[in-house]
């Protein structure tokens, strides 16, 4: 018990810190004032560990994609070595000017 306990208050910590650690959709966990957290049985302690680490696999997962997603999207303004692609310069025709 002393172990979830330890555990819960961490995660609490680290919502404090970044609220955004986890998606909004699971922020509901965090409802609960701490002290009223840590008093629930083990059960309830133990059930809101499994929930929080869902949204921590989540977010990570969300992350991994979007990161993915963006790679792909950039890629196609990076030549292969590492430098820019130089964008096609316009030229005007003399006669129109």
């Amino acid at each position: 018990m002393a172990q979830m306990s330890e555990q819960v208050h961490l995660a609490y910590e680290l919502y404090a810190e970044n609220p955004f650690h986890i998606p909004q959709a699971w922020r509901h966990l965090f409802d609960k004032p701490l002290p009223t957290q840590l008093r629930t049985d083990r059960d309830t302690l133990s059930c809101w560990l499994c929930s929080y680490q869902e949204a921590t696999q989540q977010h990570a997962y969300q992350t991994a994609q979007q990161r993915a997603a963006s790679k792909r999207f950039l890629a196609s303004f990076i030549k292969p070595s590492g430098m820019p692609s130089e964008q096609p310069q316009h030229t005007v025709p003399k006669g129109d000017l």
